[in-house]
C-alpha cells in the first residue's frame, strides 16, 4: 500500500492493515524510515516532495523523534511534521483543535514542574503523617514522595483520581504504598485541591486530556493525511486509546516495537505481566479484541 495524497483516494484506505511491527534493534529507526519512504510512490517522491509534510510521524520518546528527523534529513528534501508523544500539544496548533487547557475548567492552567511536585508531596506527606500516624511508625517523606509522584502519573494516565482509591484495600497496593489506605487517600486529595488553588496541572493529567480532546476532534473532523505512531507497545491506558484511534484513521498506522509474532496461542495465554510480550497482550485487551481478533496485533506484519 502507497500513501495517497488525495482526498478522494484516501478515504477509500480504511481497510487496509493498519498495524505493523519491527524488531527493536539499533537499526530501529533506519528500518521505520525504510519503510516509510517504500510507501510513498517513486514518481511522487521525485514529483513532488512536498508531499512528505502532509505525513504526520508521532514517535514514542524524544530519541526515536530526533533519529528519524536525523535519517530523513539525510534523504529527503522536505520532511514530515515528526514529534514525540510527551509534545502532543503541538498537534492542536496544526489541527487547530480547541483544547481543554485553552476552554473549560483547565482554562489558565500551567503544567507543574517536578520540582514543585515533588516539594508539594513532601510537605503534604509531612503534615497528613503528623495528623493520622505514630511517630514510630511514619515513613521518610521524601521516600514516599517519590513513590507518590510515579502513583500520580499512573493515575493520571488511567483516568482515576484520589476518590477512586476508596475501592481499594491495603493489600492491592504496591508494598512500599501500603502505610496507610486513609493517609494516602488524604495526601493525594490534598494534592488535588492544591492544584485547583494555584492552577497546576501534572504533565500526565494534561496529557490524558490532550488525548481525548484530538480523539474528540478526529470524530467530528475527516483527517485523511497520513497519521503514523511508532515505537510505543501501548502500555498506558491513554496512549493505548490514541492508537486504537489513529487504526481508525483512513491512513493512520501503528508500528509496534519489538513483537514476537511466532509466538503460539499457547504461549500468549501463558504470558504474565513480567513479561516483555506482556504489553501487547494488554493492548489487545484495551482495543477489546479476543480470540482469533488479537491477531491484528500479536500477529501484525512488519
Amino acid at each position: 500500500m502507497f500513501f495517497e495524497f488525495d482526498k478522494k483516494i484516501s478515504n477509500n484506505l480504511a481497510t487496509e492493515p493498519k498495524v505493523f511491527h519491527l524488531s527493536c534493534t539499533d537499526n530501529f529507526a533506519k528500518n521505520f524510515v525504510d519503510g516509510l519512504l517504500s510507501r510513498v510512490e517513486p514518481q511522487v517522491f521525485k514529483s513532488h516532495p512536498e508531499f512528505l509534510s502532509q505525513i504526520t510521524i508521532l514517535a514514542s520518546n524524544k530519541r526515536i523523534a530526533e533519529q528519524i528527523i536525523s535519517l530523513l534529513e539525510k534523504r529527503c528534501v522536505i520532511l514530515p511534521k515528526i514529534l514525540d508523544l510527551g509534545n502532543l500539544s503541538q498537534l492542536f496548533y496544526d489541527l487547530r483543535v480547541e483544547n481543554s487547557f485553552k476552554i473549560g475548567v483547565f482554562n489558565g492552567f500551567k503544567t507543574i514542574s517536578d520540582i514543585n511536585r515533588f516539594v508539594c508531596l513532601t510537605s503534604l506527606i509531612k503534615e497528613a503523617q503528623g495528623s493520622l500516624v505514630r511517630d514510630s511508625v511514619k515513613a521518610k517523606s521524601f521516600e514516599l514522595a517519590e513513590s507518590l509522584n510515579s502513583l500520580i502519573d499512573e493515575l493520571n494516565i488511567n483516568n482515576v483520581d484520589s476518590n477512586d482509591l476508596k475501592k481499594l484495600t491495603d493489600e492491592e497496593l504496591p508494598e512500599h504504598l501500603q502505610l496507610n489506605l486513609v493517609l494516602l487517600q488524604k495526601i493525594l486529595r490534598r494534592y488535588e485541591e492544591f492544584n485547583i488553588d494555584k492552577k497546576f496541572i501534572d504533565k500526565s493529567k494534561k496529557y490524558f486530556l490532550e488525548v481525548k480532546e484530538l480523539i474528540k476532534f478526529w470524530l467530528s473532523n475527516k483527517f485523511v493525511k497520513p497519521f503514523i505512531l511508532v515505537g510505543s507497545t501501548g502500555s498506558q491506558l491513554a496512549t493505548a486509546t490514541l492508537m486504537k484511534a489513529i487504526t481508525e484513521l483512513p491512513q493512520g498506522l501503528v508500528v509496534l516495537p519489538g513483537l514476537d509474532t511466532y509466538l503460539t496461542d499457547r504461549g500468549w495465554n501463558a504470558l504474565t505481566p513480567d513479561h516483555p510480550q506482556y504489553a501487547f497482550v494488554g493492548l489487545c485487551k484495551t482495543w477489546g479484541l479476543e480470540g482469533c481478533m488479537r491477531d491484528k496485533i500479536i500477529k501484525a506484519p512488519s
